[in-house]
């Protein structure tokens, strides 16, 4: 079966809102500032990919804040929002999860006779901050603060910005103009036999004028059918 689908509604050109232009703009800069130097504190703290994705997420808030707003659209503030939204709630996860202390896991091999090896795990837990640890440990720690407050942050900021523009992004309306499935030529309201209904299933109505009716129609196209046991019976030798 195919259903006929109406033309796409078309994406409009809408224009970046003033108050994002002129008051959180600043805020944007701000957020990709701290997310670069945030990419730049996982470095020290020897986390490749947290610098990956970190410098991604600042380079999309740079590029869609740079000339004015230029490049800041509805879709890009949402997709904004909804990546800094999930990262924060797993980043918040895992903070909660370690400040009670941070663990450390070793595990040790030694032969003990013959084909014998004995395995051994050493779970060990230092505070969250623990000076006698070094930079390097301190950094990562500082971070894993830093991380969630930042998704947060800038969560806010898509949210607001996007809360911002005068139309939606997704219509409520837009099917209906647009002759969707919900529209002309697709399923339409009018129940079996009405003949006021408009074009339903197909070109005509389910059932209805200028449509074919469905049962009717298969009745008479049988009892047109052509037999092939009819007519009057003959007797042989008579």
């Amino acid at each position: 079966m195919v259903v006929p689908l109406g033309p796409m509604p078309a994406q409009q050109e809408v224009q970046v809102p003033d108050v994002v232009k002129e008051k959180y703009s600043t805020f944007w800069w701000a957020v990709g500032a701290l997310l670069v130097a945030a990419a730049v504190g996982q470095a020290v703290a020897g986390d490749v990919f947290e610098v990956f994705y970190l410098a991604l997420i600042a380079g999309i808030v740079i590029y869609s804040v740079k000339d004015n707003c230029k490049n800041m659209n509805m879709c890009c503030v949402l997709m904004l929002g909804v990546i800094c939204t999930m990262q924060a709630l797993f980043e918040l996860i895992s903070l909660c999860s370690q400040l009670g202390g941070r663990t450390e896991r070793q595990l040790s091999s030694r032969a003990v006779s013959g084909s014998t090896t004995e395995y051994t795990t050493s779970v060990t837990t230092h505070p969250f901050f623990d000076a006698s640890l070094g930079l390097q440990y301190n950094v990562q720690s500082a971070m894993m603060i830093a991380r969630p407050v930042l998704m947060i942050l800038a969560a806010l900021l898509a949210y607001f910005s996007y809360q911002a523009y005068p139309t939606p992004l997704f219509s409520e309306d837009a099917d209906s103009e647009s002759g969707g499935i919900y529209s002309q030529g697709g399923y339409r309201s009018g129940g079996n036999g009405n003949s006021g209904s408009q074009a339903g299933y197909g070109s005509g109505g389910y059932g209805g004028s200028g449509g074919r009716p469905y049962g009717g129609a298969q009745q008479s196209n049988r009892s047109s059918a052509t037999r092939i046991f009819g007519g009057s019976g003959q007797r042989l030798g008579s």
